[in-house]
């Protein structure tokens, strides 16, 4: 499945108006195309565009039009741990197949303060 105009257009208005961010350097070729969850990197950002029908994803806030940072894989095909909204989820390779992404940053990196 392609990404439309029409999908990037609900994935905007979905993520707050803000664009769908263009990547710089992306060696696979996969700009602007979806690709699997489990297809990312450790340290890689993507935005969330399709779920599989899997009732826990949305309560683990694993939702399209939400930004996801893949943090690590397991070790003998266990689960890769994602970050979405400061939580961390580990989910299966079989349901990281089926979640559809877009590879790239679409929000800045947060800014900590000193108190």
């Amino acid at each position: 499945m392609s990404v439309t105009e029409a999908n990037l257009e609900e994935l905007r208005i979905a993520n707050r108006g803000a664009d769908i961010p263009k990547i710089v350097n992306d060696p696979c070729g996969c700009e602007g195309r979806e690709v699997p969850l489990n297809s990312l990197q450790p340290h890689e950002k993507a935005l969330i565009t399709g779920l599989p029908d899997n009732l826990m994803l949305p309560f683990l806030g694993v939702r399209p039009g939400k930004q996801v940072y893949f943090v690590a894989r397991q070790r003998f095909n266990g689960p890769l741990v994602v970050e979405v909204d400061g939580r961390y989820v580990a989910i299966s390779c079989s349901i990281a197949s089926r979640i559809k992404v877009v590879k790239g940053d679409s929000s800045p990196d947060p800014v900590y303060i000193d108190a």
